[in-house]
């Protein structure tokens, strides 16, 4: 009696042993339709990303412009057109916008327009946030604000703001004492606190010599 032998199917199939390279250059060749298709796509993309680039750096550039025109217009003495490219300035979302934004707050402050001056600080320590290497002088001159137009919480918030966040700061000795006069009169205890607390740096200029004078009175 006769065995049939079986026939075992291969171990790896024929296509198995074609080199990499080989395999892409018959993939496009098969489907080149749809290969040109997401090649072009690709490039659309990357070249609309370029594209993106060079006009914000074009735009960053005439911003920039701007700005310098209306310092130019505000030393000739045209405050009123220098304002108005400052408001253009602002209304971008560039980095020198944030300081159109200032530059206007120091107008209007200038101006005595205290009101807006203080939106135009607010409006500055929104954009740029308290990493802003300026944003507790810009707290500091907004308690100012506050203060001269007799809002102070406004302006106690203001300086608390700047103690919290930046205690080491020279400028903070300041805060120190604005809260001091705040509190003298309805909280003498606390006013010395704030008194004592300018002194932790001896050293630094920003302090007035009365504020010793105050810690004999108050103590």
């Amino acid at each position: 009696m006769v065995t049939k032998i079986k026939k075992r199917k291969p171990i790896t199939n024929a296509d198995e042993f074609i080199a990499l390279p080989n395999r892409i250059v018959d993939y496009v060749r098969d489907n080149l339709r749809q290969v040109v298709n997401i090649a072009l796509a690709l490039t659309l993309i990357v070249g609309l990303i370029f594209l993106g680039q060079f006009w914000w750096q074009r735009r960053e550039a005439h911003v920039f412009l701007l700005y310098a025109q209306a310092e130019s217009l505000l030393k000739q003495g045209q405050q009123d057109k220098a304002v108005e490219v400052l408001h253009k300035v602002a209304d971008t979302h560039t980095k020198v916008a944030k300081f159109a934004i200032l530059r206007l707050a120091n107008i209007y402050e200038q101006d005595n327009k205290l009101d807006k001056a203080i939106v135009y600080y607010q409006d500055y320590i929104e954009k740029a946030g308290y990493k802003d290497l300026l944003s507790p002088l810009v707290l500091h001159a907004l308690s100012c604000d506050y203060l001269s137009l007799g809002k102070s919480k406004e302006a106690e918030t203001a300086l608390q703001t700047i103690i919290k966040r930046w205690p080491n700061l020279p400028l903070t000795d300041w805060a120190y004492v604005n809260l001091g006069l705040l509190w003298e009169e309805k909280e003498p205890a606390k006013a010395l606190e704030m008194y004592q607390l300018t002194f932790k740096d001896k050293g630094n200029p920003l302090i007035p010599q009365w504020v010793e004078l105050k810690i004999k009175t108050l103590q």
